[in-house]
């Protein structure tokens, strides 16, 4: 149950940084996308935003947050697991490598990246996007590109231990793992009177 937790939230945290850059995929006609929400008539095209995809480099950005997560979490499960034999330890490394590379694949990136592509067309007008490639494309722009790397494999460490420990006390704090065992093993009429005991409001 903690790893789920844990998991879940690595899995926000990195749509998050991913949502502070660009996205980046291979070209895909219009009539492809599966978001069918309308655009402004101001959006740019999704030739206009593959070329920001480009200007701003965002899939090598993304495979490199990709390698740092998978880095830190590997990191994370080795320091966690019992000791164990060195054909056991290098056949769980083979099976983490497997996992990874199908759930890292360029194909799923692609996926991920062209779905994103529709939501900043509604966010950002054709002179926002003409504005953002003349800045990625600037010296300015492409040392953001450059140190972003860097600044990732630096920061991913400290905000997965951040995160866990967080996790880890709040799931203390508030019994959620017993709590959780109760609620799967309690019939309705236990849950109202569970309820009422969390919240003094009720029991009024």
């Amino acid at each position: 149950m903690r790893t789920l937790a844990f998991l879940l939230l690595t899995s926000c945290l990195g749509l998050s940084l991913f949502g502070q850059q660009a996205p980046t995929a291979s070209p895909t006609p219009a009539s492809a996308h599966t978001d069918q929400q309308a655009l402004p008539a101001d959006a740019p095209s999704h030739e206009q935003m593959l070329k920001l995809i480009n200007a701003m480099e965002t899939r090598k950005q993304m495979y490199s947050m990709m390698q740092t997560m998978r880095k830190s979490m590997e990191d994370m499960r080795k320091s966690q697991s019992p000791e164990l034999s060195d054909k056991k330890r290098k056949a769980l490394d083979a099976l983490q490598t497997e996992f990874y590379g199908k759930l890292n694949s360029e194909d799923q990136i692609d996926k991920m990246l062209e779905a994103i592509i529709p939501i900043y067309q509604r966010h950002f007008t054709k002179s926002d996007v003409d504005g953002l490639i003349a800045f990625y494309s600037s010296p300015l722009g492409k040392k953001m590109q450059q140190e972003q790397p860097q600044i990732l494999k630096e920061y991913m460490p400290q905000v997965m231990a951040l995160t866990q420990k967080h996790v880890e006390e709040t799931m203390q704090e508030i019994d959620y793992e017993p709590r959780y065992k109760q609620i799967l093993s309690s019939d309705d009429d236990e849950l109202e009177t569970h309820d009422q005991d969390k919240d003094p409001q009720k029991s009024k």
